[in-house]
């Protein structure tokens, strides 16, 4: 009985030395070290940005014991935290498809999925194109007949009595009465021609009030185009989710970008790295790229050379937490303390640091 009691406390030793070393245990945290600045940022052997300083905040408070495990792809990682080979992924959009293999914290934040895309200046074609809109074109040639009109009646009222000016010939009768015409219209009055008739006076001053009151409505659609043609502006290649269909649309492997562009139609190039993309959309090898607004802002203020620019619409909202695996003890303990975080501000103020 006594040996029986020896080997019985032994195996309870034993179980409780390993069961210790096991809680001793650093937790297995997976950070993504390419392409997720300004998240997470690989300096050397140092880490930092956003997720860490956000992590490490946590992590401090919790007493928490961990280790970096740098991650090279998103969607590896989350395969990882799926088989038990990581404790908990940082940095990681929340997708219907990862949601099926990891369980996330509540949201630590959201994104807005946008298109990136060439600033190009206008072309040519752009310079021309808005005077041969409808309402320049139809402003065009209501202002040429109404001087045409104006003209035959000055010279029908004018060519007897005032042939000096308006000769009877029609055709230089007319080519002087929209001349006058003309110089009215635009208030100008040289006085090389004028009526002398009653007729030929009423004819000028109703032709008169009529130019007051509706020259600008005629010449709107002018002024208009004209302003278009000398402004920056051209046509975007994207102004709204349909223009994607077709278009040749770079992402990265492993992103969550990749759904809304398959989603919606996009003949999607897919690369190993975000620089790939870019240099993609820069050489006009493909049309625009897929990415989140943070991410591009980021990109852009590291290189400000690039003439790219954000398209003016949104795809999606894109939430991001950390992955952790199913039935996770910590999952409920990290959502007590990213709630409070949010409430108290404290994320806020981690977002502002890295995006000011």
């Amino acid at each position: 009985m006594f040996k029986f009691n020896r080997i019985f406390l032994s195996i309870f030793l034993f179980a409780i030395t390993i069961s210790s070393e096991t809680l001793a245990e650093p937790l297995r945290v997976g950070v993504p070290v390419k392409d997720s600045e300004p998240f997470v940022i690989q300096q050397d052997d140092k880490l930092e940005g956003m997720m860490v300083d956000i992590w490490e905040k946590i992590a401090q408070e919790k007493a928490i014991d961990y280790e970096w495990v740098p991650q090279d792809n998103y969607e590896t990682a989350i395969d990882a935290v799926n088989q038990g080979d990581l404790d908990i992924f940082l940095n990681a959009s929340i997708t219907p498809e990862r949601l099926e293999k990891v369980e996330f914290t509540l949201p630590i934040g959201e994104l807005e999925i946008v298109v990136v895309t060439q600033s190009q200046p206008p072309t040519l074609w752009d310079r021309i194109r808005p005077f041969l809109g409808v309402a320049a074109i139809s402003s065009l040639i209501i202002l040429v007949i109404s001087v045409f009109i104006v003209g035959n009646l000055i010279w029908l009222a004018e060519r007897k009595a005032n042939s000096e000016h308006f000769p009877q010939d029609y055709g230089p009768g007319l080519r002087n009465g929209m001349w006058f015409a003309m110089v009215t219209l635009t208030t100008v009055g040289y006085g090389d021609f004028a009526p002398v008739t009653n007729l030929g006076r009423l004819v000028s001053a109703v032709w008169m009030l009529i130019t007051l009151l509706a020259l600008s409505s005629i010449t709107a659609g002018l002024a208009s185009a004209i302003t278009v043609s000398l402004s920056n502006q051209s046509k975007p290649r994207f102004s709204g989710v349909e223009d994607l269909q077709g278009a040749k649309i770079a992402t990265v492997s492993g992103w969550s970008s990749a759904i809304w562009a398959d989603y919606y139609g996009a003949d999607t190039i897919e690369v190993a790295t975000y620089e790939e993309a870019v240099n993609l959309v820069v050489k006009n090898k493909a049309e625009g790229l897929i990415d989140n607004d943070a991410d591009f802002i980021y990109h852009l203020g590291q290189n400000p050379e690039l003439n790219l620019s954000i398209a003016n619409f949104s795809i999606a909202t894109d939430l991001y937490g950390f992955a952790l695996p199913f039935d996770s003890e910590l999952t409920h303990e990290l959502d007590a303390v990213i709630m409070r975080m949010r409430q108290d501000g404290d994320i806020k103020k981690i977002e502002a640091k890295w995006f000011p």
